[in-house]
């Protein structure tokens, strides 16, 4: 027995000897340019391009013998700007090597070591690519039966530190891939495909690993064909599965199925090319799309000044964004998101959007959703024809909005119940920043806000919002509470300057207050007079004059001051009414100045025929018995100070 198994141990040695002295001489007597000439020629039969091989060529031997060549390169499109669609400084190609004992050449794996490749698209939409048998690029029938890359009987593919660059002639956009490893691997031509990517795009670190479809199956076009993906992107985890499909020049990826961050959606994209646009036909579900925790998302924002001057800082962003993005492509369809995640507090819910893009033209004319306790509906309009100064027309209306949740959006937390609020929007704006957009605006901005409990909170004399509200609201330290009737906000806008005219206005149980002036979101600046009024029958506590509260400087810190010409004014006026008995002007100046015809500082604000009627009447309801009957002792305590 042990002498049997001697025997065949030795057998088997000498077996492998020989296989290795034959390899030997097989790859010693193997003539490189003989083993490449067919592969050249393959190659220029299956994509009419020349493969040059133009350094040092030599094999070296193992059991996986291994073909090493240096400065290779290989032929463009005739159109296309380089004249190379790719250089490779090292490819090195292992031979299986039983094949090779009988002078067959299969190859096992290619090894690209810094390649540099760049792919191209014409404005007709023509991949370089794209290869035809007959020389001519793009000349197959475009869905043939054909192979479209050449059938290499390729087993693996490496590449290491290497680069991709494509370019869109249609719009002179240009993206760059940083390969640092790129593995492709099947076992055979109808075995499915693993893939691993390690590498920046565009600045973006990706780290993924994908499974495809049979590589026969991709050669002779039979659809669809299965891809998923899987690994991160820019640190979050991305997972893509879909089914893709090229035919009659439409590339649909049907049963799309991704996740990215927090981020999941599903539904379907067809890309139709050709034209001198492509078009994309799109439906999108989202169960939930956070921009806050997105891919790709510091790629896709808009580029930032390197270096903004200090006096270009605006409170809304003056950073452009890509609209010009809209005359590159054609679209129609509807995305629908469950929830719509702006940041961690500010949340929208319920959001579906119909769309057509049409020669740089987007128009949504149907957009509804919830948010903030409320409903949202509206249009927008958006036209980037004009590379110079796109447009954008808007219309939307909000009703049954929670005050308390939009404050805590804008990051004031204010203890407070009720307020539900409606809110609209008609504008139309040009500019390619949301700054340039303000700066333009002309249409109106309207804000209601209804009933509400506001807790009155200890001041806080850094914030600008406590020191308004302490101004106007002589009742703010000593009672516990504000009693909030009604509050609006009406904006009328042209090119971008807001001329009030009490349509700012808020009425409580105890006073009410307007203001009139100018906010110029050009410079981001305001300067408001406010009017507030004490209601007939309150105890005065008075300290200042409450007619003579301003409100200026720039939105991102405004300064309440007292206005001194005002003060004077309104002081003679206190003391002529005293001197004479005139209460009633008194009474003009602080109670009740904005009501005309039973309306109020609210009713006012929402209607300009109101505010109108009562500059040219100068009348109000104020009489002198509506005059609370310490007056008096409060006008006393004040001429004291």
């Amino acid at each position: 027995m042990r002498r049997t198994a001697l025997i065949l141990f030795g057998s088997v040695a000498g077996l492998f000897l020989l296989i290795v002295i034959g390899a030997a001489i097989a790859v010693a007597t193997v003539d490189p340019n003989r083993l490449l000439d067919p592969v050249r020629a393959r190659i220029k039969a299956a994509t009419g391009r020349d493969l040059a091989l133009n350094g040092k060529i030599s094999i070296k031997p193992s059991l996986t013998p291994t073909l090493t060549i240096d400065d290779v390169s290989f032929g463009n499109a005739p159109w296309a700007h380089t004249p190379q669609l790719a250089t490779v400084k090292q490819v090195e190609v292992q031979v299986a090597l039983v094949p090779l004992l009988q002078r067959r050449y299969e190859v096992e794996h290619v090894t690209l070591v810094e390649p540099h490749i760049t792919l191209e698209s014409d404005k007709q939409g023509r991949g370089n690519w794209e290869f035809g048998g007959s020389g001519t690029p793009g000349s197959a029938p475009t869905g043939a039966a054909g192979p479209v890359i050449p059938a290499l009987g390729l087993g693996a593919l490496t590449i290491r530190d290497g680069t991709l660059t494509y370019l869109d002639d249609a719009t002179g956009k240009t993206t760059t891939v940083a390969i640092e490893t790129f593995t492709v691997h099947a076992r055979s031509g109808e075995a499915p495909v693993d893939a691993q990517f390690r590498g920046k795009i565009d600045d973006v670190p990706v780290a993924i690993n994908g499974n495809f479809g049979p590589l026969d199956q991709l050669r002779t076009r039979r659809w669809p064909y299965p891809v998923a993906v899987k690994g991160q992107v820019e640190g979050k985890d991305v997972d893509v599965a879909t089914k893709v499909t090229s035919a009659d020049g439409k590339l649909r990826l049907d049963e799309l199925n991704a996740k990215f961050g927090a981020s999941s959606v599903t539904g379907s994209v067809v890309v139709t090319t050709g034209g001198g646009r492509p078009r994309y036909e799109i439906v999108l579900h989202y169960p939930l799309l956070a921009l806050d925790d997105a891919p790709l998302a510091a790629a896709a924002a808009p580029v930032k000044p390197a270096a903004a001057p200090p006096t270009s800082h605006y409170l809304i962003p003056d950073h452009p964004v890509p609209l010009s993005a809209l005359r590159d492509a054609d679209a129609q369809g509807e995305i629908r998101i469950d929830r719509l995640r702006v940041r961690p507090n500010l949340e929208f819910t319920a959001l579906d959007v119909k769309f057509q893009l049409q020669g740089g033209k987007l128009e949504a004319p149907d957009v509804q959703g919830s948010g903030f306790g409320g409903t949202l509906r509206g249009r927008i309009t958006v036209n980037a024809t004009n590379a110079a100064s796109p447009s954008i027309v808007t219309r939307f209306e909000a009703r049954d909005l929670n005050l308390a949740a939009i404050l805590a959006a804008q990051g004031v937390s204010r203890d407070l119940s009720g307020g539900k609020t409606r809110a609209a929007v008609d504008l139309s704006m040009h500019g390619s920043s949301p700054h340039q957009w303000a700066s333009t605006a002309t249409g109106s901005l309207l804000m209601v806000v209804g009933p509400a409990k506001l807790s009155n909170t200890k001041l806080d004399l850094s914030s600008w919002l406590d020191q308004l509200g302490g101004a106007i609201n002589p009742f703010r330290q000593s009672d516990p509470t504000t009693d909030l009737t009604c509050a609006v906000v009406r904006l009328p806008l042209t090119g971008g300057i807001a001329q009030v005219d009490r349509s700012i206005a808020a009425e409580t149980t105890k006073f009410a207050a307007s203001a009139s002036g100018t906010l110029d979101f050009r410079n981001e600046t305001l300067d408001l007079v406010l009017h507030p009024q004490i209601r007939q029958g309150i105890a005065i506590p008075l300290t200042q004059v409450a007619d003579l509260v301003r409100f200026r400087g720039p939105f991102e810190k405004p300064q309440v001051t007292i206005d001194a010409v005002r003060s004077a004014e309104t002081v003679a006026r206190i003391g002529a009414a005293i001197g004479t008995s005139g209460l009633s002007i008194l009474g003009e100046s602080l109670f009740n100045a904005t009501k005309v015809e039973g309306a109020g500082a609210c009713a006012v604000a929402l209607n300009p025929r109101a505010a109108a009627n009562q500059a040219s009447s100068g009348t109000t309801n104020a009489s002198p018995a509506s005059i609370p009957a310490d007056l008096g002792k409060a006008l006393g305590d004040f001429f004291k100070h």
